[in-house]
């Protein structure tokens, strides 16, 4: 098995995208297991020489994937003039990079590979690998096949993430969102709050948390799924329900 590469620029993001370069190997049949331990196996260099690392991880318990994402504290604020050429160009910042060590730090990891501590920057990337996500395209049926009259009623998505350290796909089967769970899902997209800010007397706009609503949402949704030994996690829940609400919302709006 070939093992990924760390460079120490990839951006951590949080539940909803991939970080880092994960290790290429042929799909397996291996079901994800949330409650499985995990070992991520990559390289990190170190005075000009790669170094064969392994960062290993418990159970992915909803309640530190919770604290994780509301640790990110996404902001809205005015960006620079220099940034952007324009006075009225907002920006969103958040402590992603922080909230992935204090992750790693408060889950009970381990490394094994180091001489010595394990550098911040290892532990931000081991964990962007434990949560990364895509979504697959379906498969396009052939032109001589005709649209059935059944099946429009719900939708499947098909993720593909790391497993202890293999790549693995599974999919969830969800229902057509209610024109009220669309309303619910706009409002918790247009949702900030109002925080203290990082200077005296400056009030800024914070997004919201949402992994656990979203995740409520999937719960209504939900036909089926298949690839899980076990629970789906509530990041995959998060990460299905954002997909699905988003396309169900372009479908109805347009946009």
């Amino acid at each position: 098995m070939e093992i990924a590469e760390r460079t120490g620029e990839e951006p951590i993001d949080g539940i909803v995208e991939r970080s880092g370069v994960p290790a290429k190997v042929e799909p397996a049949e291996v079901n994800y297991d949330a409650d499985a331990e995990q070992r991520f196996k990559f390289q990190t260099e170190r005075s000009g020489r790669m170094y064969t690392v392994v960062h290993v991880f418990g159970p992915i318990l909803d309640e530190q994937v919770l604290e994780y994402e509301r640790a990110r504290n996404q902001r809205l604020g005015e960006a620079e003039y220099s940034e952007a050429d324009d006075d009225d160009a907002t920006a969103i910042t958040s402590t992603g990079f922080n909230a992935a060590i204090n992750f790693w730090n408060k889950s009970g990891a381990s490394a094994e590979g180091y001489a010595g501590k394990v550098s911040d920057r290892d532990k931000a990337f081991a964990v962007g690998l434990l949560f990364g996500t895509e979504f697959e395209s379906l498969h396009l049926a052939s032109e001589e096949d005709l649209c059935p009259e059944t099946g429009d009623d719900q939708s499947t998505l098909v993720m593909r993430c790391l497993f202890d350290g293999q790549e693995v796909y599974t999919n969830a089967v969800l229902k057509t969102a209610t024109p009220n769970q669309i309303e619910q899902f706009e409002n918790l997209q247009s949702r900030t709050l109002l925080v203290k800010g990082t200077k005296f007397g400056q009030r800024d706009q914070r997004i919201p948390a949402k992994a656990k609503r979203l995740a409520e949402m999937f719960d209504q949704m939900v036909v089926s799924t298949d690839g899980y030994a076990g629970r789906v996690p509530l990041h995959h829940k998060a990460a299905f329900a954002l997909r699905h609400l988003r396309s169900e919302q372009k479908a109805i709006t347009g946009n």
